[in-house]
C-alpha cells in the first residue's frame, strides 16, 4: 500500500512492479513467473500469488534480522544494505536496530518504515485519527470465481462470452500483461456466477478460433527479423502479440509467444545458424576501447562503428540497452568503417575548411567526419567546451585555422 496503492499495474523507476513492488530477481527467487521468462505472464502483478510471495520472503526477512521493522527496511532496499549498516553500527560497538543504522539507509527506506508503521496503525484503529467514515471494499474473493482453460484466449473474447467488459476481466487477470491466456492452460478469473455461460459459449467456440502458440527463448545474436524467420510469422504480429514497442527492449533470455501456423515449415537448427551468421558481422580486427558521452545510445555507437546493437551488448555483456556517459566499451569497429569514415570526409570537405554545423551533430561526430581531432577543432575555433549551435561556423581543416590565424595546432587534418 505504502508505494504502489496496492494496485497491480504500479511500476516504480527501478522497475519494482505489482501490489508488493517485487523486482525481477526477487520475484524469480520466490517462484514468480514474469516477463522475462514467459510470453504472457508477469505473476508481479497476480494480487494472490505476488501476496503469498511476498509473506514469505518477510518471514525469511524477520527470520534473519528479528525485527519487523528491520525485515520492512530490508524489504524496501534490499539485504545487503541493511547488513552493510548493520556491519557500520557493529563496528562501532553500537546497537544494530533500525532506529541505530537509520542514517545509513537510502533516503527512501528511511521514510517506508515510518509510512508502513503510521498505516498499520491507522488501519488498527481508524477512528482515533478521524478516519472512522472510510467506507472498506469487499473482500476480492467473493467477487470471481475460477476455472481452468486451455489454450489461448484473448480476454476481450472471454469478455464477450460472459457478458461482461474487458476491463473487468482484466482487473481480475493482471498478470496477463499481453491480455491472452497462455496457450499451456491457465486458472482464469471470472465474475462470481459467471463461470456457466463461459463453459457453454466455450464449448460452441470453433478451434480456429483459438489461438496456439509456442514458445521462443530470445538467444545471443537473434533479431527479431530472425526469429519471425525461424517461425513463418511477420515479426509486426510477433510484437504486437508480446506487446513489444520497441525492439531495443528484447532482453536475451526472455520468452516470446509465437503464433502457431499450422501448416508451416519452421527451419532447422543449421538454417537458424546460417541466417543469425548472416545478419551479424562478427567481430574482426583490433577491438577499441571507447569511453561514452553525454547523449550517446547504443544504437547510435552502432551506427558509429558500422556494427550491430545486439553486437555491443554480446561484447560488454550488457543486459539491457543502457548505457550511462564515461562508462568503458569495447567494440570491434567494421574493417571499413575507417575507410568509409575518409571517403565521405573526402566527398564533403568544404572548399573554404568552413563547416556549418547540423542540428544533429556533435563534435565528435564532425571531427571523425573531417578526420581531425576534437581538441584541434576546440582550438581552432575557440571553444572552451563541446557545446556547439546549428547553424554555427566550424573551421576543420588546418590551412584554414592558419588562414584565420588561429593556429595549425599537431594532429591530422585537410590541407
Amino acid at each position: 500500500m505504502i508505494e504502489s496503492g496496492f494496485s497491480p499495474r504500479a511500476y516504480s523507476r527501478v522497475a519494482a512492479t505489482g501490489p508488493w513492488q517485487f523486482m525481477y530477481y526477487t520475484a524469480q527467487k520466490y517462484g514468480l513467473k514474469t516477463y522475462r521468462n514467459h510470453s504472457v505472464l508477469d505473476e508481479r502483478r497476480d494480487f494472490e500469488k505476488s501476496t503469498r510471495a511476498a509473506a514469505a520472503y518477510l518471514t525469511d526477512l524477520y527470520a534473519e534480522f528479528q525485527s519487523w521493522p528491520l525485515a520492512m527496511a530490508a524489504y524496501n532496499s534490499g539485504e545487503g544494505r541493511v547488513r552493510s549498516a548493520q556491519r557500520w553500527a557493529r563496528n562501532r560497538n553500537r546497537a544494530q536496530d533500525y532506529w541505530t543504522i537509520y542514517n545509513r539507509l537510502p533516503s527512501e527506506t528511511r521514510n517506508y518504515v515510518p509510512y508502513y508503521l503510521a498505516a498499520l496503525a491507522i488501519s488498527k484503529n481508524p477512528e482515533r485519527f478521524d478516519m472512522g467514515d472510510v467506507l472498506y471494499q469487499q473482500p476480492f474473493e467473493e467477487s470471481y470465481e475460477t476455472v481452468h482453460v486451455s489454450g489461448a484466449l484473448a480476454l476481450k473474447q472471454v469478455a464477450d462470452m460472459v457478458g461482461a467488459s474487458e476491463s473487468v476481466i482484466t482487473e481480475l487477470n493482471p498478470e496477463l500483461y499481453n491480455r491472452y491466456s497462455p496457450s499451456e492452460g491457465y486458472d482464469l478469473r471470472l465474475p462470481t456466477g459467471t463461470t456457466d455461460a463461459f463453459v457453454a459459449a466455450l464449448e460452441q467456440l470453433p478451434l480456429e478460433g483459438r489461438k496456439s502458440y509456442l514458445q521462443h527463448v530470445i538467444r545471443w545474436g537473434e533479431t527479431g527479423s530472425v526469429i519471425a524467420e525461424r517461425y513463418g510469422v511477420a515479426w509486426s504480429e510477433i510484437r504486437s502479440e508480446n506487446g513489444i514497442r520497441d525492439d531495443r527492449s528484447l532482453q536475451v533470455g526472455q520468452t516470446l509467444q509465437i503464433p502457431k501456423r499450422e501448416k508451416s515449415r519452421y527451419l532447422t537448427e543449421a538454417e537458424i545458424q546460417s541466417l543469425t551468421r548472416s545478419r551479424t558481422v562478427v567481430a574482426t580486427g583490433t577491438p577499441i576501447r571507447i569511453r561514452v558521452r553525454s547523449g550517446d545510445t547504443i544504437s547510435g555507437l552502432a551506427t558509429r562503428y558500422g556494427v550491430t546493437w545486439v553486437q555491443i551488448r554480446q561484447w560488454n555483456n550488457l543486459r539491457n540497452n543502457m548505457i550511462y556517459a564515461g562508462q568503458s566499451l569495447t567494440i570491434y569497429p567494421r574493417r571499413n568503417a575507417v575507410a568509409v569514415r575518409a571517403a565521405v570526409a573526402s566527398a564533403t570537405l568544404p572548399a573554404t575548411g568552413v563547416y556549418t554545423i547540423g542540428r544533429n551533430d556533435t563534435l565528435w561526430d564532425i571531427s571523425q567526419r573531417f578526420n581531425v581531432s576534437v581538441a584541434n577543432l576546440k582550438q581552432w575555433n575557440g571553444l572552451r567546451s563541446n557545446t556547439i549551435y546549428p547553424g554555427q561556423k566550424l573551421i576543420v581543416t588546418r590551412a584554414a585555422a592558419i588562414a584565420a590565424g588561429t593556429g595549425g595546432g599537431g594532429g591530422p587534418g585537410g590541407s
